[in-house]
């Protein structure tokens, strides 16, 4: 259970480093294209900076924490929609949570 309680404060804080470089990109980017474009190369950015810090964490294996991006964008498109970062960490965590339970639960000896 404690286990569950320290991802979830490491989940937060995943989504307002990923909510940052989100809203950074935004900004930028908003100089130079118009809002739908800014939104999706915003989303984006913030997708692949959240897979390249995550190459410590995959032994430095390129393509693993690449295959993040699309997670990434979907963890990140309740905030985008509702402009909540508990929402969106409240998804984070469910995700996180139901993967890890059920690969526990998996390698739980029957006997």
């Amino acid at each position: 259970m404690l286990f569950f309680g320290w991802t979830g404060v490491q989940l937060l804080g995943e989504e307002i480093f990923t909510v940052l470089t989100f809203l950074c990109s935004l900004s930028l980017l908003y100089r130079f294209v118009s809002r739908k474009p800014a939104l999706c190369l915003a989303a984006f950015v913030a997708a692949v900076i959240f897979g390249l810090v995550h190459l410590p964490s995959y032994q430095w294996n390129f393509v693993q924490a690449i295959g993040l991006i699309p997670v990434r964008l979907v963890l990140l498109m309740p905030y985008i929609i509702t402009r909540n970062i508990w929402l969106s960490t409240g998804v984070h965590i469910l995700n996180d949570w139901t993967i890890c339970g059920l690969s526990a639960v998996a390698a739980m000896d029957p006997g």
